[in-house]
């Protein structure tokens, strides 16, 4: 009785943490952001930084090289 009681509190706790993680991210999306995109960017976490172009930045580079035109 008392190990089913220990797992029912553990499956609550891992189901909280999932829909408290997807809340966040939802939030933060809505409100414009994006982790690894601010302030506190690392070098090894941003792949501009690392040689390789992000979508984003290759997207905005059309759309300012087509409104030069």
């Amino acid at each position: 009785d008392e190990i089913n009681f220990e797992y029912i509190n553990k499956e609550k706790h891992k189901e909280w943490q999932s829909v408290k993680n997807k809340m966040v991210q939802d939030i933060l999306f809505h409100n414009g952001i994006s982790p690894g995109l601010g302030k506190w960017t690392h070098e090894w976490s941003h792949p501009a930084k690392r040689g390789e172009k992000s979508t984003d930045q290759a997207s905005l580079s059309c759309c300012l090289s087509d409104s030069s035109v």
